[in-house]
């Protein structure tokens, strides 16, 4: 198993800062990635988030890659007090997280077991698939899944329905990241706000003229436009499915 060891990254990795484009790119290399994250950091679950979506800004098959998350510096009493509440916030995401010490050593050799075992999965998997495609392929869904899965969330185009005042955002990669938002977390609401800053959304939508009060319409949810700070407000979301879901404001 060789192991590429890559610094940590910044917020905005994705469009080159800190090196980013240069990091990012080496991690395309790799099948399985592991991330660190810093325990003692003051919002450990707001930076696992943060790198998340650089990857996926970045390029949107680095998200597909298996990964596992390891919460690291468990010597630390901060770390320690703030563990408990990191991992109930990935395991209702559906991760297990492990925690290490790398001072100390502790968990780490879990952290190279595991890292091996989905090693040795993916290259299975990768296998399988090149002997499948070496015959005949015929899956013309699982391509199509394929192409949508690698559109990138800044690929989108923006329709605008004057009789309704209503904004619709096209674009395979951002509707993507709509469905899998848990809208239960204030967390995922405000990572929500960052994502339509950094992939050009809200920029796009001023520049076309969106007004006051206009609706914002991304896959299955419903927005209102909000001049200050000029940007999708979650103040209010409705799902198109659903009855309105009532929110908070925050800055």
């Amino acid at each position: 198993m060789v192991v590429a060891d890559l610094p940590g990254l910044l917020e905005g990795a994705h469009r080159g800062y800190g090196l980013g484009h240069e990091f990012l790119r080496h991690s395309e290399r790799c099948s399985v990635l592991v991330h660190v994250v810093d325990g003692s950091g003051e919002q450990p679950e707001y930076e696992y988030e943060a790198v998340r979506l650089e990857l996926e800004l970045f390029s949107p098959a680095l998200v597909d890659k298996p990964y596992i998350v390891v919460y690291n510096k468990m010597d630390l009493p901060e770390a320690s007090d703030r563990w408990n509440s990191f991992r109930e916030k990935l395991q209702a995401q559906g991760f297990e997280p492990y925690c290490t010490s790398a001072l100390n050593r502790q968990g780490t050799q879990d952290v190279v077991y595991a890292a091996y075992k989905i090693l040795q999965k993916e290259r299975q998997r990768v296998k399988e698939v090149e002997e499948w495609n070496n015959t005949q392929n015929l899956n013309h869904v699982a391509d199509a899944i394929k192409r949508e899965r690698s559109s990138a969330m800044n690929d989108f185009e923006i329709v605008h329905d004057k009789g309704t005042n209503t904004w619709n955002v096209v674009g395979a990669g951002i509707e993507r990241f709509v469905q899998m938002t848990n809208w239960d977390y204030t967390e995922s609401l405000k990572r929500f706000q960052h994502v339509l800053e950094a992939c050009g959304v809200n920029k796009t939508l001023v520049k076309l003229g969106v007004k006051e009060g206009d609706t914002v319409v991304i896959g299955e949810m419903e927005m209102f436009w909000n001049e200050e700070p000029k940007r999708v407000t979650a103040r209010t979301m409705i799902s198109r499915d659903d009855d309105a879901v009532r929110w908070p404001k925050f800055s």
